[in-house]
């Protein structure tokens, strides 16, 4: 595993930057520069954090006391994963992350 959270990749337009990410040993080349960049060509799972229960992605219930402005960033939180899994997509020949 490998933080990639300060710095987008090289060249990347959209400038996603995703928590961590897991690669496989033979493809992950380290970090020379110590800028944590994600490397999209070489990630195996991108792995997004969050401090809050209340912004699990895939919590579908929604108590009575629960205001909706949590399910509104719990859906703007599933886009940014979403938006991870296209990086992958782009980079790599894969039909599912």
């Amino acid at each position: 595993m490998a933080l990639s959270d300060i710095k987008p990749e090289r060249g990347d337009k959209t400038r996603q930057k995703v928590d961590a990410a897991l690669y496989l040993k033979q493809d992950f080349l380290g970090d020379p520069l110590g800028e944590n960049r994600p490397r999209w060509d070489a990630v195996q799972i991108p792995i997004e954090f969050k401090n809050s229960q209340s912004q699990d992605p895939f919590e579908d219930k929604q108590a009575e006391d629960t205001p909706a402005a949590e399910a509104v960033k719990r859906q703007d939180i599933q886009g940014q994963l979403i938006s991870y899994a296209s990086q992958v997509f782009q980079r790599q020949h894969r039909t599912f992350v």
